[in-house]
């Protein structure tokens, strides 16, 4: 017992759904503001995916070093072979081993799409519908910093629309990269740091309890940390 929470373990059976509010529930388990942040940050760690996968640029340690890789060094093909060969033999290769390239290359480039369907024995269709559904896989580079804004329930009940807004009236609207390449604002749903929302992320840093001027200096480089 720490803080309060029950260390109890979910049966697996009911780790396949995520929880609906998470605020509904720690106000009728009874439990007090701070031990609601830990069954906030708790959670997120287990059900977040851009907790495990960070933006580009981020080192990754997972019993291995990812970190990003010059195109000039290398080529697309030589790259998704050897990412291909760290996940060789996993189930359900086809996810973890396109975050790893763009890991490496800073988006997932076309030319990758045939090269990992021979790899994965996969159709070309079956590695473009993937990823096509997942905004997290960029297409096409991202600029020099990578600022994502967090969209999930805590944040959202903070003000996180208002930083969408910003982005918005800046000329930065979600998804989109600053024509001088400078900054691409993405949305991310969950960051873990829900106790402090809402939440930014540029270039792997994390920003809480943002609000609109503070998200300017991040997007101009002038944030002081």
């Amino acid at each position: 017992m720490q803080h309060g929470v029950g260390r109890r373990r979910v049966s697996p059976g009911r780790r396949t759904r995520y929880p609906g509010s998470l605020s509904r529930f720690s106000r009728s388990a009874g439990l007090s503001p701070l031990a609601r942040s830990v069954v906030y940050t708790e959670v997120c760690m287990e059900y977040c995916p851009s907790l495990l996968h960070p933006s580009p640029g981020t080192r990754v340690t997972e019993g291995e070093a990812i970190m990003t890789t010059s195109r000039s060094d290398v080529t697309v093909e030589s790259v998704v072979r050897r990412v291909v060969a760290r996940h060789r033999g996993e189930r359900g290769a086809l996810l973890p081993v396109l975050h790893a390239v763009q890991a490496e290359l800073g988006h997932v480039p076309q030319e990758a799409v045939p090269v990992l369907a021979e790899e994965l024995n996969l159709s070309r269709a079956d590695v473009h519908g993937v990823v096509t559904f997942y905004h997290d896989f960029r297409r096409e580079p991202a600029g020099r910093t990578t600022v994502r804004i967090c969209r999930a329930e805590a944040c959202q009940a903070l003000g996180a629309d208002q930083l969408v807004s910003y982005a918005r009236e800046s000329g930065l609207p979600l998804g989109e990269t600053a024509a001088d390449g400078s900054v691409t604002v993405e949305q991310v749903f969950c960051l873990g740091n829900c106790a402090l929302g809402p939440s930014v992320e540029a270039n792997g840093r994390l920003y809480g309890r943002v609000g609109p001027a503070r998200l300017g200096s991040i997007l101009n480089g002038t944030v002081s940390s």
